[in-house]
């Protein structure tokens, strides 16, 4: 199918937000309409990064599987080349609900449909451990949620970071790609093998999500994202889950507990092991109503709905009275949504009612403030002033200590047995200022090697480390690395143009060897906005070898054998190989051994280029007399030889 026809099939825009259903790392999914089968469906579209993870391959997984109630399937999967990148689009069953993210936020669910769902969820997860797939990416975003009547029936999917398990092991290799922190066990994110549990560690973060409305272990929303994922990760390296998990009741609380337990080894290891705590399915306990009873109100579902709601609610309004100010305002506001949530399902529900009013008379409540006086409101601020001046020098002091420590440690020769901590103790120190006017050009250098590589704890990310890059682009490094990426097309359009103007400036500065030797590849090949120029290229190359590069030694010697904008001249050629070849180039010393084949000659492989070879002109034959003394002096070598 062309990219055309698939667009004739399934009718969908991608500039419409209100077909976009979701978006994260692996990709979009949008809604469409399927023009054969008169029906929607939900497309997702991701970008073909990594050999590996991928739509295809996520495709490739689940078709592997028998099918399964909570395992969601996909219909077709198909990739189109859109130069210089490809795309896969999957096709999907629409589910109105969305997913498990979705449901929390629009439905007060009971205890029964949360039994239920994390039933369901369980069921999947050991579906996929019994063919040996690990999922690595369990969260409620991927958990897609299908509602038939009052059952609610969760369908795990997004395989796009799964992992096929050796049958004979316990574990696997990690990796941190696209990896949710929040969701992630602490061997993902302490680079250690993972076992099968590690999806159970990220049903024990849904369940207590359902039951408690935030996750277990959390951190400040007003910090960086980076700062966020960093101190998110501590607290899930030490395992201690909020207090909140006593607000949850049996047997919920027991699983939950199994699940967050930072050994994997100690850790519940099968899924069937919780489902058999969790107890009888819900659905094999609910009976199907007479036919009188079919429109009969049934208390019991809401009754527990009520009482929860209740308790949340009374929980906010007991919060609000031991807080002051913005908190106290927001704890609340949080009750007064708890409390309607229930007027929606009891409209006459005293409590509630009473507890609204009450809420909105001390959010109309203004505390009378006291003017001060005008020679008060100076000192104040004089004192004010004064204190965070100290402060911000202290905070400079500090952070130029710290930073110069991480760029002396990161310059510094690091053993194999403590990079991996090293490099997370720098990274911590750079993210830490990141942003602020402690960063010079050097550390936002550094900082946007620590994204492009994924190094110490940093996510990988292109542009982070474009945009760190070009935050200190007056830095002759930092040139370069801008001008790598667009050299080589990482988190932009391959572009050759861009990428010379950089290596220039950047030579220019310093007169680094490493951009010598790309201007001279580029202007080699030319293509991606730049010209061929083989004169150029020849005069870039012979500024990387005055620097001693066996890179440009035998790019130089390639361009005399082949005659690349120059005559052909084996002697040079063979010269500039074989300074190459001097210095371990494997490629050169292959060159120079293909030409002295074809040619023995000894003279001309240790011939400078820069010699003349032309033949010598004849001359007088030697006298008597020179070949006397030519023959004592042969005598006298052979004597001095043997002694």
């Amino acid at each position: 199918m062309t990219y055309e026809e698939f667009l004739k099939r399934y009718e969908f825009d991608t500039q419409d937000q209100k077909a976009l259903l979701g978006a994260g790392g692996f990709g979009s999914v949008y809604k469409a309409f399927d023009t054969v089968q008169k029906r929607f469906v939900a497309i997702k579209v991701a970008e073909v990064k990594h050999e590996k993870f991928n739509l295809l391959y996520e495709k490739q997984i689940v078709d592997e599987l028998d099918s399964h109630e909570n395992v969601a399937r996909y219909g077709n999967c198909y990739r189109f080349q859109f130069m210089p990148v490809r795309y896969d689009f999957a096709v999907l069953n629409f589910f109105q609900e969305g997913n498990l993210a979705d449901v929390l936020k629009k439905y007060a669910l009971t205890i029964a449909q949360k039994q239920q769902i994390l039933e369901g969820i369980l069921k999947g997860v050991g579906h996929l451990h019994k063919h040996h797939i690990i999922h690595r990416d369990m969260k409620p975003q991927n958990v897609l949620m299908d509602k038939q009547g009052d059952n609610w029936i969760p369908k795990v999917t997004d395989f796009g970071l799964s992992k096929l398990a050796d049958t004979n092991t316990r574990s696997v290799e990690n990796s941190s790609i696209g990896l949710s922190i929040a969701y992630a066990a602490p061997e993902q994110i302490q680079n250690r093998e993972i076992r099968h549990n590690v999806d159970l560690w990220a049903v024990g973060i849904i369940a207590y999500q359902m039951f408690v409305g935030d996750l277990p272990f959390d951190a400040a929303r007003s910090m960086s994202q980076e700062s966020w994922n960093l101190e998110v990760s501590k607290l899930i390296v030490k395992g201690k889950v909020s207090d909140k998990i006593s607000q949850i009741p049996e047997p919920f609380r027991t699983i939950i507990k199994k699940c967050l337990l930072p050994d994997n080894t100690k850790r519940v290891q099968k899924a069937e092991e919780l489902l058999a705590i969790l107890g009888p399915s819900v659905s094999q306990n609910t009976q199907k109503r007479p036919a009188d009873e079919e429109n009969t109100i049934r208390m019991d579902e809401p009754f527990s709905n009520l009482k929860e709601l209740t308790g949340r609610a009374d929980g906010y309004y007991k919060l609000a009275e031991s807080k002051s100010g913005f908190e106290k305002e927001q704890a609340l506001r949080d009750a007064v949504k708890v409390y309607q949530e229930i007027l929606r399902v009891d409209p006459s529900n005293r409590h509630a009612n009473e507890r609204i009013e009450s809420c909105k008379q001390l959010l109309s409540q203004k505390a009378a403030i006291q003017l001060p006086s005008k020679k008060m409101v100076l000192l104040a601020a004089s004192a004010i002033f004064g204190i965070g001046l100290l402060y911000f020098f202290y905070w400079k002091y500090n952070a130029k200590k710290e930073l110069t420590w991480a760029k002396s440690a990161f310059f510094s020769k690091i053993l194999p047995a403590d990079s991996l901590q090293t490099y997370q103790q720098i990274y911590q120190v750079l993210d830490k200022y990141a942003g602020t006017l402690a960063m010079d050009d050097t550390t936002n250098n550094l900082l946007g090697t620590f994204y492009q590589w994924g190094r110490g704890g940093a996510i990988g990310s292109y542009e982070k480390a474009m945009d760190y890059y070009e935050r200190a682009d007056d830095y002759e490094w930092a040139k370069y690395n801008i001008a790598c990426l667009h050299f080589n097309g990482k988190g932009t359009r391959k572009n050759f143009e861009t990428a010379l103007e950089y290596f220039e400036d950047a030579y220019d500065q310093k007169q680094l060897v490493g951009a010598a030797e790309c201007l001279g590849y580029i202007y080699e090949e030319g293509g991606y906005g730049v010209t061929r120029d083989y004169a150029l290229a020849k005069n870039w190359y012979e500024k990387a070898v005055a620097a001693n590069s066996s890179y440009a030694q035998f790019e130089l010697g390639r361009m005399y054998q082949m005659g690349l904008g120059m005559p052909v001249n084996e002697s040079r050629a063979k010269y500039y190989y074989g300074q190459a070849a001097a210095q371990g180039n494997w490629n050169a010393q292959q060159s120079l051994n293909s030409m002295n084949s074809r040619r023995n000659s000894a003279y001309t492989a240790s011939v400078s280029p820069f010699q003349s070879t032309a033949k010598p002109k004849s001359t007088r034959p030697k006298s008597n007399a020179g070949a006397f003394w030519e023959k004592v002096g042969s005598e006298l070598f052979k004597q001095a030889a043997r002694k």
